[in-house]
């Protein structure tokens, strides 16, 4: 039926002939659960990234709650990203191998306490099955740049042209038997590449200004608008001539810069102080980045007998990310390889009519560092970051985002779960234990272990001065931090009437203090309030170190008692109420930036 008359939760079912016919450009696993009621569609920042920005984060929210109480779980395997509990795309930031699923079922208001660990939804993926029958499907989908316009300011700037973009889909699947009604195959595989067209506004030194400077380094002089003097710097030139070999195309529009003491064609700037435009020009770049992922699936089912089922599913995820790509220099370009390997496998024994069991275990690691293709070759090439702040300071940044490398993580998930249901006249019990350890290896501590170099006026760029600079020093580029959640369940579906079902059960949660297996935690020995605050106090009296729990203690158990009533009074009408009491996982993320406290992280700004 269309509608559960039993079910107390509100529940949308997509088969996999519905999946196929959604239009879904880029096939994102996420993309069925905006068809449930109560969804938030398009809620990610404007980053437009997985981990999402200011403005919102994950594909989709339900009833008023953040997408960070989703979960999604396939093969009883829970998929989310355990540094933020959203939904977990890869090199290409989407979700990908929807063609190797079978049904989807969004579980939102989930009274029903075997449904766990997230308040706003729990999202089933069940993979497709081999049949006795040989099927299969093959699919493609193209869009690029023969149907795609081009940006107006690319065609307005004399010698650009149209950037390269390319969406390819494709791939297949295959099922069928091994053994007549006993054994069963199916794979499925899937390939996305992307080149996505990168247009920028780049402001670089001119060729005169470039020798300009490297005149003035040796002698020192004056600062125009504020009059400060600056020394020589004669040091300074082998590392200009270095900088300025990286601006390849130094072809464009002159600008005007406060303090730039000459005009283009080169004549001296008027005014006072001068304000020519014969250091910098602009110009537009246009560039392709290129990502591509693949996700390989298969799975075995096997009929033992008729009291006795088992499956096993592998699944292989790998690709390349283009992180981030300089319109200067691409010796800049950062990369992103992602793969992520996972196995399930689900194991069904029916002891009689009435009772049954099903043990389901799985796992999962993946890897998502961010940094350059060769750091050695890319900090050898330029050891900082350079970057203008202020309008006298027009020059784009130098150094790409090479301050913000290496960063990511790595994650090792063990996961059991263990349902067993029990079928008593009216009465239908469950009992169940959901348990899930995990290993995350932090790298976001390298921020600023290239320092980040700030100048404010064209006189500092000229004569070498920094008006900040940013370095840090953290005491190991990763930290592995350990988490486990332990879940219970008991619940009784009761059917009252005919056309009355009341479902009462509780669920509780332990989710274990996360725990620096280094030891290299560093927080107030208490609360905020109850710390001295004197600020003349050295921070090492101030912070307690050398902990290896992130919090001084956590609740042993977090109770969640729920209960529901679905009431069908006319025969395609049900209503459903309930209350229930709902927990969300920690996002990963808190860990991180409490691991970031000094002394295992200093960063100093001068």
């Amino acid at each position: 039926p269309l509608i559960n008359v039993e079910n107390p939760n509100t529940t949308t079912t997509l088969t996999g002939k519905a999946i196929q016919d959604l239009p879904n450009p880029g096939g994102d696993m996420t993309y069925p659960a905006q068809f449930a009621p109560g969804a938030l569609i398009n809620t990610a920042g404007s980053s437009n990234d997985f981990v999402g920005g200011q403005n919102g984060y994950g594909n989709v929210q339900f009833n008023g709650l953040p997408a960070l109480s989703n979960a999604y779980i396939v093969d009883g395997l829970e998929t989310n990203d355990p540094l933020t509990n959203l939904n977990s795309g890869l090199a290409t930031n989407l979700v990908l191998g929807l063609n190797s699923i079978e049904e989807v079922t969004v579980n939102t208001t989930s009274y029903a306490v075997d449904q766990g660990r997230y308040g706003a939804s729990q999202i089933n993926y069940i993979t497709k099955s081999g049949t006795n029958t040989l099927h299969g499907n093959l699919y493609e989908l193209w869009n690029g740049s023969r149907l795609n316009a081009a940006n107006f300011f690319t065609n307005a700037t004399p010698g650009n042209q149209k950037p390269r973009s390319t969406v390819n889909h494709f791939g297949g699947s295959v099922g069928g038997p091994m053994v007549h009604d006993k054994l069963f195959f199916f794979g499925d595989f899937e390939q996305m590449r992307i080149a996505l067209p990168i247009v920028n506004t780049v402001t670089l030194p001119s060729t005169a200004f470039q020798s300009y400077v490297l005149e003035q380094l040796p002698k020192g002089g004056v600062d125009t608008v504020s009059g400060t003097a600056y020394p020589a710097a004669p040091a300074l030139v082998p590392f200009y001539r270095k900088m300025f070999s990286l601006y390849a195309n130094t072809a464009g529009t002159p600008l005007p810069v406060l303090g730039c003491p000459f005009n283009a064609e080169g004549g001296v700037a008027a005014g006072n102080p001068p304000n020519g435009n014969g250091c910098a020009i602009r110009h537009t770049t246009s560039q392709s980045s290129a990502d591509h992922e693949q996700v390989i699936t298969a799975r075995i089912d096997h009929n033992i007998d008729i009291d006795n089922m088992v499956w096993y599913r592998l699944q292989s995820d790998t690709g390349l990310q283009a992180a981030y790509t300089d319109p200067i220099n691409p010796l800049f370009n950062s990369i992103s390889s992602q793969p992520l390997y996972s196995f399930a496998a689900g194991y069904t024994h029916i002891f009689n009519q009435r009772l049954l069991n099903y043990f389901n275990p799985a796992f999962s690691w993946y890897e998502s560092l961010f940094g350059p293709v060769d750091s050695t070759q890319t900090l050898s090439g330029f050891p900082i970051v350079l970057q203008g702040a202020g309008s006298n300071a027009p020059f784009t940044t130098l150094g790409g985002l090479d301050y913000n490398w290496v960063q990511g993580r790595r994650a090792t998930r063990f996961q059991i779960n263990d349902n067993l249901a029990w079928t008593a006249g009216p009465h239908q019990f469950k009992f169940g234990i959901s348990s899930r350890r995990l290993r995350i290896n932090d790298y976001d501590f390298s921020t600023y272990d290239t320092p980040l170099v700030e100048y404010t006026t064209l006189a500092q760029f000229i004569y070498g001065v920094a008006s900040t600079a940013t370095k840090a020093f953290p005491a190991a580029a990763s930290q592995p931090f350990d988490y486990l959640n332990l879940d219970l369940f008991a619940q009784d579906t009761m059917k009252v009437t005919s056309k009355l079902t009341w479902t009462l059960g509780v669920r509780t949660a332990t989710n274990t203090n996360p725990v620096s297996a280094h030891g290299l935690i560093a927080r107030l020995p208490g609360s905020f309030d109850a710390a001295n605050h004197n600020p003349d106090q050295p921070l090492n009296q101030a912070l307690a170190t050398g902990l290896k729990d992130v919090f001084s203690s956590t609740p042993l158990v977090l109770w969640q008692p729920r209960t529901a009533v679905a009431w069908q009074f006319a025969p395609q009408t049900v209503v459903r109420a309930g209350f229930g009491v709902f927990s969300d996982l920690l996002p990963g993320s808190i860990v991180d930036l409490i691991a970031s406290n000094p002394p295992y992280i200093n960063t100093y700004q001068g």
